[in-house]
């Protein structure tokens, strides 16, 4: 019985780790750009975007993944506001050289969508 309870709580410890290695990031987007003078953004409700953001702390990389045929670049700013990371595809692994709050940033011809890490 003992051996059960032992063998059960070593699996159980095996498999906690693995939990939560992998978070999805809620990416909102909207039409237009902020820095189009011409044609500034509206305040309209987010946009759903085909766009799957997932940040893995243990590898310290974000997975950037879209299902549809958008092209959009990627950018990703630490807390500084620096530029930490940067793909000029949808599709891409990002590395991170820091833990901590990122800002994701998403840009296509006329949306654009940004995610948080915390």
């Amino acid at each position: 019985m003992i051996k059960r309870i032992i063998a059960t709580l070593f699996a159980v410890l095996a498999v906690l780790p693995a939990v939560g290695e992998k978070t999805t990031i809620p990416i909102k987007g909207y039409k237009g750009h902020a820095d189009k003078v011409d044609q500034p953004v509206k305040h309209r409700n987010p946009m759903l975007l085909p766009v799957e953001v997932t940040y893995d702390d243990e590898a310290m990389t974000i997975e950037v993944s879209c299902t549809a045929d958008l092209e959009g670049e990627v950018s990703v700013y630490d807390s500084h506001d620096e530029m930490e990371g940067y793909s000029p595809c949808m599709n891409s692994i990002i590395p991170l050289t820091s833990y901590g709050y990122h800002i994701i940033v998403i840009e296509g011809d006329d949306w654009i969508g940004t995610g948080v890490i915390e």
